[in-house]
């Protein structure tokens, strides 16, 4: 669980550093732009170890449902 923990301040860190750093003062337009597309890739990186967080918990728990079917090897 403190590995979850660190994986989850890591992007929430950089997130609220990047923010902070936007907001202390007026900037160009293409500052703003490159920070809004860094923020955008950490809240995706947030987005995925959520994702996989959920199936982690649900598998352990016994609540994914498996398809199974037959296929062709030949």
């Amino acid at each position: 669980s403190s590995d979850i923990a660190h994986e989850l301040r890591t992007p929430v860190s950089n997130l609220m550093m990047q923010t902070q750093f936007a907001l202390a003062k007026e900037r160009d337009v293409s500052h703003y732009r490159e920070i809004l597309y860094a923020n955008l890739e950490e809240l995706k990186r947030l987005s995925r170890m959520t994702s996989d967080m959920l199936f982690l918990a649900r598998s352990e728990h016994g609540l994914l449902r498996l398809d199974k079917h037959d296929v062709d090897l030949a």
